[in-house]
């Protein structure tokens, strides 16, 4: 979930006030949605995670616990794949998980999910980061994005992670996969899918 003043966000909005009212929209301080589920919060300070999560269950979105090692483990990865997205234009989700996928489109596909499951594998993450590397699947990246996509409908998943994440921040997501080589240096470890992504994402933004 992502908070952001309504001034600030360029999305396209469905033009259908059962849907969005504008007048709402436009007196708001900020505009929110929840599609993909609650809120979730490490365990690295459990009164903090409590105390949060008694405020934010008030809201009516459940506030989901999860440990600190397997969140970070799950969530770098994406940081592959939303480089991955930036490569291929930012197609719909759909159309990566068609039989019909161009031949570029799978050839990143396998590169993303293969870099992703180097990135999870890091020492830092431990046992937890070897489990997660073991349930990721090209058809898994793509099905889970294509069913995001579909449970964000009406509003346009897409759209908005190329607002936010291939323009916003995609800066911070650069520097925060250059930590994960300086990590990777450290245990001397190679990773040969992750270190082909970035000169990919430099050369697609050149074009």
């Amino acid at each position: 979930m992502n908070i952001y003043l309504p001034s600030a966000v360029s999305l396209p909005i469905p033009d259908d006030p059962a849907v969005v009212d504008p007048k709402l929209l436009n007196q708001a301080d900020q505009a929110c949605t929840a599609k993909l589920g609650g809120y979730r919060v490490d365990d690295r300070s459990p009164a903090v995670q409590r105390a949060f999560a008694e405020l934010w269950d008030k809201t009516g979105l459940k506030c989901q616990p999860i440990n600190a090692m397997q969140l970070v483990a799950e969530v770098l990865p994406l940081f592959a794949m939303f480089l991955a997205l930036e490569i291929l234009g930012w197609p719909s989700f759909g159309e990566l998980a068609s039989t019909t996928a161009s031949t570029k489109s799978k050839e990143i596909s396998k590169l993303t999910v293969d870099a992703g499951k180097e990135i999870a594998r890091l020492g830092m993450h431990g046992e937890i980061g070897k489990k997660v590397a073991e349930f990721m699947t090209e058809e898994g990246w793509v099905g889970a994005l294509f069913g995001a996509e579909q449970a964000c409908r009406p509003c346009d998943l897409v759209a908005f992670c190329r607002y936010h994440h291939g323009d916003k921040v995609l800066e911070q997501n650069m520097d925060i996969l250059r930590e994960c080589l300086k990590v990777v240096q450290g245990e001397g470890k190679g990773m040969e899918a992750f270190t082909n992504l970035i000169p990919r994402v430099e050369e697609a933004r050149r074009t």
